[in-house]
């Protein structure tokens, strides 16, 4: 169950792959990693194809303990929007507005 948050829109990125989650302004508010192998790489972007690593917020890599399963509140303001790229088994749980 995704937790809720009013004006928040909750993501999960749960698949290999680059996709624009966003490509508006955006404010990327929580991340939440849930225990895997992936890695997840978010961008402020607003097409795939602006994946360069000037661009990159954020590189999520998966753990296998608890501890690396906390949420960690960023309020980070995307001028372009938001993109991501995953990789092996990511699981990503993402508050934006």
């Amino acid at each position: 169950m995704q937790p809720s948050d009013s004006g928040y829109e909750w993501k999960v990125i749960s698949a290999i792959g680059t996709a624009a989650l966003r490509a508006i302004p955006s404010v990327l508010h929580i991340v939440l990693p849930e225990v895997s192998t992936g890695t997840v790489t978010l961008f402020d972007a607003n097409t795939v194809a602006s994946t360069a690593t000037a661009n990159q917020i954020i590189n999520i890599t998966g753990g296998t303990s608890v501890q690396d399963c906390f949420p960690r509140t960023l309020d980070i303001q995307c001028e372009n929007g938001l993109v991501y790229r995953a990789l092996g088994t990511p699981v990503v749980l993402l508050s934006v507005s």
